[in-house]
């Protein structure tokens, strides 16, 4: 499909493994999806901070 995103992910992957600082990776929301993603990236020792909108 025209514009869709390529669903291995291989070039974000590439960059994050390329990383030479220590800025954070910021998630738009604590669902169940951005909590995987924050997971992952903590996994590659990337610094990541989830934001949601709500407390609960």
């Amino acid at each position: 499909m025209p514009n869709s995103p390529s669903p291995t992910g291989s070039t974000d992957a590439v960059a994050l493994t390329d990383r030479t600082d220590d800025r954070p990776v910021y998630v738009i929301g604590g669902g169940p999806g951005g909590l995987a993603t924050a997971a992952a990236l903590r996994a590659r020792g990337v610094r990541a901070v989830v934001l949601e909108k709500s407390d609960r």
